[in-house]
């Protein structure tokens, strides 16, 4: 046991050390600035920082972890796809009714929207969001549960998830107590839903769709101008309600689902027997 928390300490560090080298080395070799005068610039960057993680978790967790390739893999099938379009329609609907509720005021700039430029904005958007998911689900999903499986289920949830929430914190600071929980929240949401449905892709996705409704909802992101929020509010709350229904979703979808490939891994794979 005392192994498996060393590789875990020694994998963030790398992964720490890792995020700050390329920040400095993308910045500086493509000459991009991350202002939000230049939001193409900032997407590019990370999205570019996100491929190079995903390529430096996969050797941490293959190789450091011994995690079988094949379980970092984003597989789709007929069930995952009605999960994840059923996602984006409810959870599109809750958060507008959020602001309903909360009183949060907001226009529409819907001919912002209805062009080319406006279209280009929101795939951008989101392709770096999902690929920025895909890296933190990679290291902080599929790594710490292959890590940290011999533990009971609530145990490796709130240990892995509370590195999740720091790792925020480093990065974002410290705003208000309801966002740091509602990233805490979110972790949990985001393993629950990747132990749940036995796909790294669902996780992705979720993580992915949240993102983007919390960039819109906020008004604060440079790439979206279609929606203006007339005054600020505490985005924890919003995060949390987001990652609750995203779990209940989770239950109904699955709620019958049999032991899947991604069971049969764990319960089969050698390495996991002799931690």
């Amino acid at each position: 046991m005392k192994n498996v928390y060393a590789r875990l300490t020694l994998a963030l560090l790398l992964l720490v050390a890792a995020t700050f080298v390329l920040a400095k080395v993308v910045i500086s070799a493509l000459n991009l600035s991350i202002t939000p005068e230049e939001p193409y610039s900032y997407a590019l960057f990370v999205t570019i920082a996100s491929l190079i993680l995903i390529a430096v978790e996969m050797i941490i967790a293959t190789k450091l972890g011994k995690l079988p390739f094949s379980l970092l893999r984003l597989q789709v099938n007929k069930q995952t796809a009605l999960f994840c379009l059923s996602a984006i329609v409810l959870l599109s609907l809750m958060s507008i009714l959020f602001t309903k509720v909360f009183d949060i005021q907001f226009t529409v700039q819907i001919e912002a929207f209805m062009t080319v430029d406006g279209y280009l904005t929101f795939a951008v958007l989101f392709i770096t969001l999902l690929v920025a998911a895909y890296q933190e689900e990679i290291f902080n999903r599929a790594y710490f549960y292959w890590e940290l499986k011999h533990l009971p289920y609530w145990k490796m949830l709130l240990i892995s998830q509370l590195v999740f929430m720091m790792q925020h914190v480093l990065i974002k600071g410290f705003n208000s107590a309801d966002e740091v929980v509602g990233w805490l929240i979110a972790g949990m949401s985001f393993m629950y839903i990747y132990t749940k449905t036995g796909s790294l892709f669902t996780s992705t996705w979720i993580h992915a769709v949240i993102n983007m409704l919390l960039s819109i909802f906020l008004g604060d992101t440079p790439l979206l101008q279609v929606i203006k929020i007339q005054h600020a509010y505490d985005p924890g709350m919003f995060n949390i309600v987001l990652c609750t229904v995203s779990m209940a979703l989770t239950y109904v979808v699955y709620r019958t689902k049999k032991e899947s490939v991604f069971e049969k891994v764990y319960t089969s794979e050698k390495g996991i027997m002799n931690r």
